[in-house]
């Protein structure tokens, strides 16, 4: 397993925040922003779909493929956290409580 640099998803919602609060003409986070939220949510549910479809190659691009479709997914979906006024953490929390309750569903 490879090392992940740390704070990459908070790295890249930080970038894409900063758009939202000052916009730039040749940022395509600002250009999404601007748009508003009905076509962030087009474009994240394009992206999943995209995402899908190169699940389900049979390919040997595959696993590329994959990964190349799931970083725009997750891209959009921090598009539309930033959007929406929802910062990573508030995600974090939640699944560390949906972590933290299955495992005493288990222990149980």
């Amino acid at each position: 397993m490879r090392n992940i640099q740390p704070y990459t998803i908070e790295m890249a919602f930080g970038l894409i925040k900063n758009r939202k609060f000052k916009p730039t003409a040749n940022s395509y986070a600002s250009k999404l922003m601007a748009q508003g939220t009905p076509v962030i949510a087009q474009r994240l549910g394009e992206q999943a779909l995209e995402t899908v479809i190169a699940a389900m190659q049979n390919s040997p691009q595959r696993q590329t493929r994959l990964a190349e479709e799931s970083a725009d997914l997750l891209y959009h979906l921090l598009v539309l956290w930033a959007d929406q006024g929802l910062e990573p953490q508030d995600v974090y929390d939640l699944l560390a409580s949906r972590m933290s309750q299955a495992s005493k569903t288990r222990a149980a």
